[in-house]
């Protein structure tokens, strides 16, 4: 799970957010606010039970909170949790501009992909790389032991050539919230962050830091 869970507003939205360090889910919904403000900070433990809830839930959820705790009421419960007192990063900072190379695969062909080969790696990481070209990713992992698992998928690709590692785990992460239909990669002719969209999940924007080769 993520280690931070940021929640605030723009003034039209109220704006979830979480990371680790090494990967960021942003989320915006619509929703009636007094007032905007700066952002409170929840506990992974708290998200982690709100999420159980709410898993079946499909109603409004009132918000109320102060400086150190917050409360969530849906149908018949209550929930109060203390909030974490520290700032939040500057995520605005790390989200990519100009990441102008964008792939379009199936979400479901691409993460099935991804988890066959990747269990070649020896690593915990689990490293897979990318290498997309003239409509194509071929995706690789290599074992200590020599071993190399590695596939080709075809995709709609607008960029020069590309060949970049990620953390399997991350990316099945990301590809097992979506689920089905096509899924977007926006990638940096840099080492900026890559950023994963879908028009499933029209209100969120994920990203992940690439790996050393």
């Amino acid at each position: 799970m993520f280690e931070w869970y940021f929640l605030h507003t723009n003034g039209e939205f109220i704006l979830a957010v979480a990371t680790d360090g090494h990967r960021l889910s942003k989320c915006s919904v619509s929703g009636e606010l007094d007032k905007k403000f700066d952002g409170i900070i929840i506990p992974k433990k708290s998200v982690f039970e709100i999420s159980k809830l709410l898993e079946d839930y499909s109603e409004s959820v009132k918000i109320n909170f102060s400086k150190t705790r917050i409360k969530l009421t849906f149908g018949n419960v209550q929930f109060i949790s203390k909030l974490i007192n520290a700032s939040f990063p500057d995520y605005e900072s790390v989200i990519p501009k100009d990441n102008n190379q964008t792939m379009t695969v199936d979400c479901k062909s691409f993460s099935e992909t991804i988890d066959r080969v990747s269990t070649i790696s020896d690593d915990k990481l689990r490293t897979v790389k990318f290498q997309i070209l003239n409509g194509s990713c071929t995706v690789s992992s290599f074992g200590n032991d020599k071993s190399i698992g590695t596939e080709t998928l075809n995709v709609d690709f607008n960029g020069s050539q590309i060949s970049i590692n990620f953390n399997a785990r991350y990316i099945l992460d990301v590809l097992g919230i979506i689920k089905s239909g096509k899924v977007k990669f926006h990638f940096s002719e840099k080492t900026a962050p890559t950023i994963i969209e879908s028009d499933s999940f029209k209100n969120n924007v994920f990203l992940i830091m690439q790996m050393r080769a």
